[in-house]
């Protein structure tokens, strides 16, 4: 039996961090999202000292018409021409390569993330235990055996997928077998961010304000306090080559033996990350940070908006769309 788990009173961090994932708490700039986030929410924020560049790769990133007001949480896509935004109030977008143009999702509930394996097999997930599944025509709600809030989905395969977030009781993981949906214990009372992985008996989830979780085929094993602020993006390229990003600008790599800072050069929450190779990753953030990893330094790119960005993620180098408040979508081309 999982026992619900109930914060210290002096725990503000972290009671703070729980309401704002349930949307007790608006998202109005980087002020209240280090205040409501970050242990050390009283520091001031770090000056951005970095050189503004178009774009990493060549290309530079254009807004693109997204027919919605709503906050996009999340990116994904099998391929240019079939990409998927999620968002809050149930809302669903796809890019036929052309257009972005809205699919109904059948519920109201915030969506937190969206992947998939192909085309016609994509996941959705967020809050009130909220799963939906794309068969390539419809969107069809799945049962999750939960009502806690899920904000994370991956997986390697068909049938080896990973929803992660948070309940009463604590951390919160799902796992999809190819026939359904059934609870992991974490071993962790915090919630869970981003899930991320390179088989599927090598699965990494960021979760609360330190840690990262690892799977490794039979149990996840919480390793405390690797990290300086709370890490909601997570990305990698292999068990050697993985990024962790978060609050006031803090990016961390490891490299298969250890865990090392990356300056950014930003004060700014970090919420995305993706790349396509350890020479082309993606950071995405509030107010419109964007920062690009070129194998040797992390530089800022221009977004033209001030709406935090909340996912990233690209079909190919030069072929990267990024997602966040108010509707905003951008996409970086050649």
């Amino acid at each position: 039996m999982r026992l619900k788990y109930q914060p210290r009173g002096a725990n503000m961090a972290w009671r703070q961090d729980m309401a704002r994932r349930m949307g007790m708490l608006a998202l109005s700039g980087i002020l209240l999202i280090a205040g409501c986030i970050d242990s050390a929410a009283d520091r001031p924020l770090q000056t951005d000292t970095s050189t503004t560049t178009s774009g990493g790769k060549g290309g530079r990133w254009i807004p693109q018409p997204s027919g919605t007001t709503q906050d996009l949480k999340d990116v994904w896509g099998s391929d240019a021409n079939h990409v998927w935004a999620v968002g809050v109030a149930g809302t669903i977008l796809q890019w036929n390569g052309a257009t972005w143009s809205p699919q109904s999702s059948g519920t109201s509930n915030h969506l937190q993330a969206v992947w998939g394996t192909d085309a016609s097999n994509v996941w959705a997930v967020g809050f009130a235990g909220t799963i939906l599944k794309w068969n390539g025509s419809t969107w069809s709600p799945q049962p999750s055996g939960t009502t806690g809030a899920l904000n994370a989905v991956w997986g390697t395969d068909a049938d080896h997928v990973w929803a992660g977030g948070f309940d009463e009781y604590g951390g919160l993981m799902l796992q999809w077998d190819g026939t359904s949906w059934s609870q992991q214990p974490t071993g962790t009372p915090q919630p869970i961010h981003r899930i991320w992985g390179v088989s599927a008996n090598a699965v990494w989830a960021s979760a609360g304000i330190y840690d990262l979780l690892r799977w490794d085929g039979a149990t996840w094993t919480v390793q405390n306090s690797v990290f300086t602020s709370t890490p909601f993006g997570l990305w990698g390229t292999d068990a050697d080559n993985i990024w962790v990003a978060g609050g006031f600008g803090h990016i961390q790599k490891w490299d298969g033996t250890q865990w090392a800072e990356q300056p950014s050069n930003s004060g700014d929450y970090f919420f995305g990350l993706w790349g396509s190779g350890t020479n082309n990753v993606f950071a995405v953030g509030a107010t419109g940070t964007i920062r690009h990893w070129n194998g040797a330094a992390w530089s800022a790119q221009a977004s033209g908006t001030s709406n935090p960005l909340f996912g990233v993620w690209g079909s190919g180098a030069n072929r990267v769309w990024s997602v966040g408040a108010q509707g905003t979508i951008l996409h970086k081309t050649p």
